[in-house]
């Protein structure tokens, strides 16, 4: 098979709040990553895969589509891959999906906190209280469903009774053909 040449990618002149696209971030964590006797394109597509996934799931920040800022990166490699990337400046302050502390001024841009000094109690709880009664409307139409499908299953098993002798007819050919 025959690749694509990747231009070479240099972590010179980066810093945690410089920004960086999904290609280089790529080529930028597969040179690091190398496994000997792999070949290069299958580990920027390995690599390719764990950031879109981790996009995804929540666990990398994109400061626009398809850019990252280096730090944010640099936190979710190490997370991802321990003990490499030791030498990559770190951000931890954007990066709510990795697992570690946010910044506090952060978090109360988000809304996560109503102050600097810790959660508000009040919001918290009715935050609460709105996740279970959601919680709840779910569950009942969940079993209203359920309750629906049981009484519909008897004409599903009918439906599939007829659609095969049907089929098997139609496989006998035309008018008169019995055998």
């Amino acid at each position: 098979m025959k690749w694509k040449k990747a231009r070479p990618v240099s972590r010179e002149g980066l810093t945690a709040n410089s920004t960086v696209n999904r290609a280089q971030a790529t080529r930028l964590i597969a040179q690091e990553i190398a496994e000997r006797g792999e070949q290069p394109p299958l580990t920027r597509n390995r690599v390719s895969q764990r950031i879109r996934y981790a996009i995804k799931t929540g666990r990398l920040v994109e400061r626009s589509p398809g850019k990252f800022r280096f730090g944010v990166l640099a936190a979710w490699a190490m997370d991802t891959w321990p003990g490499k990337f030791s030498g990559w400046p770190v951000s931890r302050t954007i990066s709510p999906g990795t697992g570690r502390a946010c910044t506090d001024t952060y978090r109360v841009a988000l809304g996560m906190v109503s102050s600097v000094g810790g959660p508000d109690a009040a919001q918290v709880k009715s935050e609460n209280e709105k996740l279970r009664a959601d919680n709840e409307k779910l569950r009942s139409e969940r079993d209203r469903l359920c309750s629906e499908i049981e009484t519909l299953r008897p004409y599903k098993e009918r439906h599939d009774q007829t659609r095969a002798k049907r089929q098997a007819a139609g496989r006998r050919g035309g008018r008169g053909n019995k055998s």
